[in-house]
């Protein structure tokens, strides 16, 4: 099922209400497209940030367990909780959201309680900064076809694999923050916390095996066979110790100055040569 625009999710919200508060018969149609359309790229993403999670395979069991608690709850806890008719589809969208975390949580824990910590940004006080595991729900097709052409233009430079990755994963993540601008810049300045604690002890194989996941899931991150081969062939090459590109470690190719400072050095200047290649366009 395609991403739902958020045109379709307001109609879809207000059939859903009357289909919850028909006295002939309650159907659950609209919530099980709701869920399907938001919650399953959501709850994938999530089981990802746990390692007792990530090589499961056990998304779909997950997704049934959410929509069969939506269906036994919705009403009741959110629909009809104060005794009155609660029309709110954008705190209908959180509550989903929270429905899901907590059994993906509570998941975890059973796999293994020894490995259910989730990733996350870490601000200065230590404390966690939740950065949402969804693509942004409601991305402007003028949005998505920016990033999509800043994408093809990062995959035709000549810079090395590394540093195209971490354009790459940074996108990802920024992507799916639905932030004001304000908000915005905030993220961007810890996001490199993220790539760091994330992705610094993958190997470039592994990292590009996370890109490939995503690109299932977000339109704007397509990837031409022609791309993914040349890929390939780079990551299968061997570097001046004789080690493939692909089996080497992430953390490796940092530099001096610090792991946050050299992806935020690799970033400003791929996002500059981005900047000047669509200038060249116009010109």
């Amino acid at each position: 099922m395609s991403k739902m625009t958020k045109e379709e999710y307001q109609g879809e919200f207000a059939l859903m209400v009357d289909e919850l508060s028909c006295k002939e018969g309650i159907k659950y149609d609209a919530l099980c497209r709701i869920s399907e359309s938001f919650l399953r790229p959501y709850i994938a993403n999530r089981c990802y940030r746990y390692s007792s999670l990530r090589q499961s395979g056990i998304e779909d069991d997950i997704f049934h367990d959410v929509l069969i608690r939506l269906i036994k709850s919705c009403i009741d806890q959110f629909l009809y909780k104060d005794g009155t008719q609660n029309y709110d589809p954008e705190g209908f969208l959180r509550w989903i959201y929270t429905v899901a975390r907590n059994v993906i949580i509570d998941t975890a824990k059973d796999y293994g309680a020894k490995s259910c910590t989730e990733v996350g940004i870490v601000n200065d006080d230590g404390e966690i900064i939740d950065i949402p595991s969804v693509d942004d729900p409601f991305m402007s097709i003028e949005a998505a076809d920016t990033l999509k052409d800043c994408l093809r233009t990062v995959l035709s430079l000549d810079s090395s694999l590394h540093i195209v990755f971490t354009w790459i994963i940074r996108a990802i993540l920024l992507a799916r923050c639905d932030l004001s601008l304000e908000e915005k810049y905030i993220a961007d300045t810890k996001i490199n916390a993220l790539v760091v604690k994330t992705f610094k002890d993958l190997t470039l194989n592994e990292i590009y095996a996370v890109i490939l996941l995503e690109a299932k899931k977000l339109e704007w991150l397509s990837i031409s066979e022609a791309d993914n081969k040349r890929i390939t062939r780079i990551l299968e090459s061997e570097n001046t110790n004789g080690k493939s590109i692909g089996n080497t470690v992430y953390s490796e190719f940092f530099m001096k100055k610090g792991a946050n400072a050299t992806i935020s050095d690799w970033v400003n200047r791929t996002n500059m040569r981005i900047i000047k290649a669509a200038n060249a366009e116009v010109l």
